[in-house]
């Protein structure tokens, strides 16, 4: 409880009136460079092709470090996929991970995550949730660096290099699990951003209040 009034309160506190709160949605590609087969308990994952990412996320700015550099928390849904090269057989992990993110430049950001909470699933057919097992005992972790573009206050471009690597009963394996994801950022307060500004009489044809290159949103600075 304790923890969680302190998130709130911390959330509470910008230094930037808007874009504390957003969620991604994206996909991309993913491969198993090598040991799949201590996580999947499968011989076929141990040499795998090229498989399907695919990532979900939501964040809460907890403070500004400066006024292009802040820390983030957030929740992450990964899905990582992978096809064995011998039988086609299907492989996905499934990982719910707690995430702490820095953003510099309000361009850049890295982030490492972590999480008891992961799931796979092995079968000859590709499918998502159908046959999943949850590994219990079993952690994912999760390192990534990525470069937003922003198209808008309330929207930008996101890509992102990252990569999953999983402890469970057997070992460490995959090492690592490679993502490459491009997602869509939304945040969940520009609507206010914008009626604040129209309100305080502030005209977004000048190009001085907002990031982002669409007009009538200024120029990226």
């Amino acid at each position: 409880m304790r923890a969680f009034l302190l998130l709130a309160l911390l959330a509470s506190a910008p230094a930037h009136a808007y874009q504390r709160f957003y969620f991604e949605i994206g996909g991309g590609a993913n491969y198993y460079l090598m040991g799949g087969d201590l996580l999947f308990a499968s011989a076929s994952a141990a040499r795998t092709g090229l498989g399907f990412a695919y990532a979900g996320s939501f964040f809460v700015r907890l403070f500004d470090i400066d006024e292009k550099s802040n820390l983030q928390l957030g929740v992450s849904y990964r899905v990582n996929n992978g096809i064995g090269v011998a039988d086609q057989v299907s492989h996905s992990a499934h990982s719910f991970l707690a995430v702490l993110r820095f953003e510099l430049f309000r361009q850049y950001f890295i982030s490492a995550g972590a999480t008891p909470f992961m799931m796979t699933r092995v079968a000859p057919t590709f499918g998502l949730y159908d046959g999943l097992t949850m590994h219990a005992g079993s952690w994912a972790f999760l390192g990534e660096v990525g470069y937003q573009y922003r198209l808008t206050p309330g929207a930008s471009i996101v890509g992102s290099l990252g990569g999953q690597v999983y402890l469970n009963a057997t070992g460490w394996g995959p090492l690592p699990s490679l993502e490459g994801i491009v997602s869509l950022r939304f945040y969940l307060d520009a609507a206010q951003q914008f009626s604040d500004e129209k309100k305080n009489k502030i005209h977004p044809d000048y190009g001085e209040n907002y990031e982002g290159w669409r007009y009538p949103y200024g120029r990226i600075r």
